[in-house]
């Protein structure tokens, strides 16, 4: 009478860590995923910078007519070409950036599906913790 009492209270015990391990499991993958949103939404904001300096370096590009242009817009418009290099600096960049961001991303989404397959496992061990316990209750 007395192993059983004690392979219940074992049990009792292990369930409880387990409850513990899969509260801790929870709290660790909605942080991960906190974490997903803001860098999704990270990558979507250098994304739409990139596009935009894209954008504005290609209108650029398109104004080649020089004959309508004054000396001094003329003298601007050279100028610019050091601007452009400087444009295509930030574009390699943004380029950069949203590389490293993915790169999170998809560490992070690595992450989190690693966590998922222990806080299944966890749930099927609880699961199995909890099935032996009734069977000891139920004998008693």
């Amino acid at each position: 009478m007395d192993s059983i009492k004690e392979e219940l209270d074992k049990m009792t015990k292990e369930h409880g860590e387990i409850k513990e391990q899969i509260v801790k499991g929870q709290s660790s993958l909605h942080e991960i995923r906190k974490q997903k949103v803001e860098v999704g939404k990270e990558l979507d904001k250098a994304n739409s910078r990139l596009y935009n300096a894209k954008e504005k370096l290609d209108k650029k590009d398109q104004f080649q007519d020089t004959n309508v242009l004054t000396p001094k817009e003329k003298k601007d418009s050279k100028g610019e070409n050091s601007s452009e290099k400087t444009n295509a600096g930030i574009i390699e960049a943004a380029s950069v950036v949203v590389g490293s961001l993915k790169s999170k991303l998809t560490t992070t989404q690595k992450e989190l599906e690693r966590i998922q397959g222990l806080l299944e496992e966890e749930r099927k061990a609880h699961e199995k913790t909890r099935e032996e316990l009734m069977k000891i209750k139920s004998t008693n």
